[in-house]
C-alpha cells in the first residue's frame, strides 16, 4: 500500500470511529439506551466520500453544489481551509459553517430524522 493510500485509510478508520461517538451520543441524548445504540450503529452503512469542490459552474449563484439532505444519521465534514458550507437554518435561512483548521462539522441526515423529525439540509457554496 502506498504512502498517500495508507493516509486516506488511517483518516477514513479515525473519521469513522469520531463519527460513530458522536451518533452514540446522539441517540443517548434522545434516551435510547445501550443495547438498542448497538444495535443501530450496526445496522448503518459506513461510507467515505473525498470531494474536491472546483470553482462554482454557476457563478450567478456561486453554488457547486445543489442543497441537499444526506440519507446518512450524520455526516462529518472536514472543511480545512475552504469555505463554502452552509446549513439551514429554518425561514429559508442559511447560515455558514466557518471552515477551522482541525476541525470537523457534523450535519444532521434523514436517519436522524426518523428519530427526531428534523435533519439538516446543507450546501458547498
Amino acid at each position: 500500500m502506498s504512502a498517500s493510500s495508507a493516509t486516506i485509510v488511517s483518516f477514513a478508520k479515525n473519521i469513522l470511529k469520531l463519527e460513530e461517538m458522536v451518533e452514540t451520543l446522539v441517540l443517548e441524548g434522545l434516551g435510547v439506551r445501550g443495547e438498542s445504540i448497538g444495535a443501530q450503529l450496526d445496522m448503518l452503512t459506513d461510507v467515505i466520500w473525498m470531494w474536491h469542490y472546483g470553482a462554482p459552474p454557476d457563478t450567478e449563484t456561486s453554488m457547486t453544489m445543489q442543497a441537499h439532505y444526506d440519507l446518512t444519521m450524520v455526516t462529518a465534514i472536514v472543511q480545512h481551509d475552504v469555505e463554502g458550507l452552509e446549513v439551514h437554518v429554518g425561514d429559508g435561512r442559511w447560515a455558514a459553517v466557518p471552515a477551522e483548521p482541525g476541525t470537523v462539522a457534523f450535519v444532521a441526515g434523514e436517519q436522524l430524522r426518523v428519530h427526531t423529525i428534523r435533519s439538516t439540509g446543507h450546501s458547498p457554496r
